[in-house]
Parts: structure tokens; C-alpha cells; sequence
């Protein structure tokens, strides 16, 4: 591998929390699936998101301010054990950021993570991954808080004046838990996303940015302190650059009619139960991979975009 580059080799954290339950959804050339809102204590929470209920927006930053810590938990793994390395790269889409778009202008403006397969054992296969709670999560409009607001990016920071800096938001939301042991197939868990990166090319992950939003969390600075012509830069949190689980195999492919199986290699953390050969074959289980012999490398280190009118 060529280049110092950061590098995330295991990420963990439980499949158990809900948020939405599943249908098939197209974003782009990003195959996604997601699920629709089911259980009362789960709506209950969510609503309280959508309305910024003053309690409720209250504690998450009092919990982010007094202890916040990442998502993911990094752990080591050597070189020669990877099966592959995706390439994430960090961009904004276009270049500029203009103070006079009109709100829901198309199209808008955007931060652009493109994920790209290198050094693969496997050359000719595309790979799988779970993004819940990673910032190549999707978000959904009218959830309340998008992915950009958790923290995963930013903030952004003025190339001029560092101490000029916007925050997209820093909070850590709790969702209720499911009622009874969850699924042994992961495309059943109603809060989990997947997205599969293709063998050859790219894939790219697009969170909108509007000036309205860029401002939403942000407690000093507005729009007018952007200046015309002044740059700004920001990077991925690598806390939340990485994945869980995954697998060989494309979703809209040989994927589409199999089962995600809640078992991985490596590290069973929720101790699930292993299938059979006779289950795989039979019942088309896929059985994950052990998390940490798939590495994230943040080829970007920070994009930059420039103030117009």
C-alpha cells in the first residue's frame, strides 16, 4: 500500500438499538435498505427529535458536552491479514458554496464520501457493509437528525480565521431497544442500512448541506459571517469511519435473496448462533466476515470549499 494513510481496521458497536424498519430504497447508484418506524416507544422518541423538543435536545447535549465519546471502537490488525482496504475519499459537490442559492435549489449543495475497493483478496467481487451509526449512513428526510448532525463531519473551519468555526452538530440520541432478541438475519433488523461497494469504480455517499442547514446546530456564527470568496475545510470523524459487518457480494446481486446472518467471523459479540453448512446451503445464509480484516483509509484527510454569492 502506497501513502501514510489513517487506517480503521475493526469497529464495533451492537446491532440492537431500533430506528426504522425495512424497504428497499434507491439513492443514486447506492442501493440502501431501510425500514419504516413500528414500535410505539420507538415513534414516541423519534417525534420527540422531529419537534426539537427543548427536554429532549437538552440531554443529548448535556451528554455530548460532559462525555462524549465515538461511536466505534478501533482495533488493530496486521497488513498481511486484510482482505481489503476501502478508499474513502472526501469532496463537496460543487466546489462552491453559494449564499444566494435559493433554499431546495437543485442541485443542492452537498459533502461527497466516494468509497472505492483496494488491495482486494478477492479481485472481481464487491463487498457489502452495515453503515448504522458510521457516517456513511443515509439520511432520511423528516427524521429529525441526519447523519451530518451526529457528529461524523466537521466542523467546518475557516481557512482565514481558525477560530472561525461552524459546528454541523455533535449529538448522541438514544433509541429504544427491541422487545425480545432480534433477528438472527440482519436484513430483518429494522434499523440497519447497508450499502455495497462495487469491485470496479465507486460508490458515493451524499449528505445535502444547505446554508439552512449548515447553520442549524451552530450556537454563534450565521450566514453573514460567511464572507465571499473565504474557504473553509473540514474532515471525517474518524470515530465514525469505518463498519460493524460485512460481506462479500452485491445486494442487488447474489446478495438479493440471501440472509445476512447476525454471526461473523472474529469477534461474536453478540453471541449468535452460527449456521450450519446445511443451513447456508439450504436456507441461503452468508455468513459475515471478521470485521477487522476489512480496513478504512481516509485518502482525503479534509476537502475544502469556497464562499460565492
Amino acid at each position: 500500500m502506497e501513502g501514510n494513510h489513517p487506517s480503521i481496521s475493526l469497529l464495533l458497536f451492537p446491532f440492537i438499538g431500533r430506528e426504522t424498519r425495512l424497504v428497499p430504497v434507491q439513492w443514486g447508484s447506492i442501493c440502501w435498505r431501510r425500514h419504516q418506524p413500528q414500535r410505539e416507544t420507538a415513534s414516541k422518541e423519534r417525534s420527540e427529535v422531529n419537534s426539537a423538543s427543548p427536554k429532549y435536545i437538552a440531554s443529548v447535549k448535556q451528554a455530548h458536552s460532559s462525555n462524549h465519546k465515538m461511536v466505534l471502537l478501533k482495533l488493530k490488525c496486521p497488513p498481511e491479514r486484510r482482505k481489503a482496504v476501502v478508499a474513502v475519499s472526501l469532496s463537496t459537490s460543487p466546489p462552491t458554496c453559494s449564499l444566494g442559492a435559493a433554499e431546495g435549489s437543485t442541485p443542492p449543495f452537498r459533502i461527497v464520501l466516494t468509497l472505492r475497493l483496494d488491495n482486494s483478496t478477492q479481485p472481481g467481487r464487491p463487498i457489502t457493509i452495515c453503515t448504522r451509526s458510521t457516517v456513511f449512513a443515509p439520511s432520511y428526510e423528516g427524521y429529525g437528525l441526519d447523519t451530518l448532525a451526529l457528529g461524523t463531519v466537521g466542523p467546518l473551519i475557516s481557512n482565514s480565521d481558525p477560530q472561525k468555526q461552524i459546528s454541523l452538530g455533535h449529538f448522541k440520541p438514544h433509541y429504544a431497544h427491541a422487545a425480545g432478541p432480534p433477528s438472527a438475519n440482519l436484513k430483518e433488523r429494522e434499523w440497519l442500512d447497508f450499502l455495497t461497494i462495487p469491485a470496479e469504480g465507486a460508490v458515493e455517499v451524499r449528505h445535502d448541506l444547505p446554508i439552512s442547514r449548515m447553520f442549524q446546530y451552530e450556537d454563534r456564527l450565521t450566514k453573514d459571517d460567511m464572507k465571499v470568496g473565504e474557504t473553509y475545510h473540514f474532515g471525517i470523524h474518524t470515530g465514525y469511519l469505518g463498519t460493524t459487518w460485512w460481506c462479500w457480494g452485491d445486494l442487488d446481486g447474489d446478495l438479493k435473496e440471501k440472509k445476512l446472518s447476525a454471526w461473523q467471523e472474529g469477534i461474536n459479540f453478540e453471541k449468535a448462533e452460527k449456521p450450519t453448512p446445511e443451513q447456508v446451503e439450504k436456507e441461503g445464509w452468508v455468513l459475515g466476515e471478521n470485521p477487522a480484516e476489512l480496513a478504512f483509509e481516509d485518502r482525503t484527510g479534509s476537502a475544502e470549499f469556497q464562499v460565492v454569492n
